[in-house]
């Protein structure tokens, strides 16, 4: 599975690739959770992301998931049963910037990830190195998919630990005393 805005960016650079070496595998149905089929969009959007199109709707292999509202977004990703969610991104500022939200969500539904690394360790998703598995050279993202095409084992073990660690890590429980600091740190009480 493929989800986010990579179909809109230069993440595609990244991606093309990947989609190319498995557009013909039978062990493989890749699932795009973003763009609408060009055919559904409006014309305005076909006219601005029509090279974008042009690649995404050149491969065979691909079932697509257009973009839902977001009070059903959770239960659209966990319909679509996905084996491993990958998160290719091209080394930019803007990339650099968001958040590991996307691992977030797949480690809550026990999806096992391999997120984009960068050269220097600051990808969004190498904070959660452990917890997930680690491409950066086109080489690596697919020895890391076919890591986890080989084992059933190894996908479940990878997505059960990694929501056990965003439990933990990241819930309101165990991390409300983050907020009650900050909080204490700017709030000065009147006199």
């Amino acid at each position: 599975g493929i989800t986010g805005s990579v179909g809109l960016t230069s993440d595609l650079d990244v991606l093309e690739p990947i989609f190319r070496h498995y557009e013909n595998d039978p062990r493989v149905q890749l699932v795009f959770f973003s763009l609408h089929k060009k055919s559904d969009q409006t014309k305005l959007v076909q006219e601005i992301y029509v090279g974008e199109y042009e690649i995404l709707n050149s491969f065979k292999n691909v079932e697509w998931q257009p973009m839902v509202p977001a009070s059903e977004y959770y239960e659209t990703l966990n319909n679509l049963k996905l084996d491993i969610m990958i998160i290719p991104r091209t080394d930019t500022y803007f990339n650099r910037c968001k958040s590991n939200l996307k691992f977030l969500e797949a480690s809550m539904l026990e999806i096992p990830v391999i997120g984009q690394a960068f050269a220097d360790g600051k990808s969004p998703y190498q904070g959660d190195g452990d917890h997930l598995l680690l491409a950066q050279t086109q080489e690596e993202w697919i020895a890391q998919i076919e890591k986890l095409i080989a084992s059933k084992e190894l996908r479940r073990e990878i997505g059960r630990k990694a929501r056990e660690y965003v439990e933990e890590k990241y819930s309101i429980d165990n991390c409300a005393h983050l907020w009650e600091e900050a909080y204490s740190k700017i709030y000065e009480p009147a006199n």
